[in-house]
């Protein structure tokens, strides 16, 4: 945003208590980037793209190259984004469960930048969107997770009193030319 004259200002940050339609049409934000099994129905949304989740360990990993299991799965403890409600993590301890399996997850950060540092540093795993492992690749040993887990999207929102809106339009515009040439 630098030399563009913008007053605008960005924070990333966890999801908040209020569901984020809401925090959207009150104008507490104009625009949020997330991640999503189903696409929601109750804000505009554009697609930045779809995605997987793989198990990652770091290089030199002691289970590294070794084939994934759930008993392996279950035993190497975890790290995960600990916002204190996660669809991903609810997802894979359902599916867990399903097969009356826990993990065993013991590290909550607040960033992907702390998970990959976490992994580096550790004999901890993690399941990540496989765009985001990739970009760690060099660091890092990516595998399949031994179950299924149904894709996502990762989400640009913003509500519709927003649309007509020249800041948000330039924003959401320079937002997909920085995806789209990743």
């Amino acid at each position: 945003l630098a030399g563009c004259g913008s007053q605008a200002r960005i924070v990333w940050e966890p999801p908040g208590t209020a569901p984020l339609a809401e925090r959207l049409n009150r104008a507490e934000i104009d625009l949020a980037m997330v991640a999503r099994i189903r696409l929601p129905q109750d804000m505009e949304v554009e697609v930045l793209y779809e995605d997987h989740y793989v198990y990652v360990l770091r290089k030199g990993h002691p289970l590294a190259g070794q084939p994934v299991t759930l008993d392996s799965f279950c035993q190497v403890p975890q790290i995960f984004l600990g916002y204190g409600t996660s669809a991903l993590d609810d997802l894979i301890d359902e599916t867990l469960a399903r097969c009356g399996r826990q993990r065993l997850a013991q590290i909550a950060v607040t960033s992907f930048a702390q998970i990959i540092h976490q992994l580096q540093h550790s004999d901890h795993a993690a399941v990540l969107g496989s765009r985001v492992a990739a970009q760690w690749a060099q660091h890092l040993h990516i595998q399949p997770l031994p179950f299924e887990l149904p894709r996502y999207s990762s989400l640009m929102c913003w509500a519709a009193r927003s649309a007509g809106d020249m800041a948000v339009l330039w924003l959401r515009s320079r937002i997909l030319e920085l995806v789209r040439a990743a």
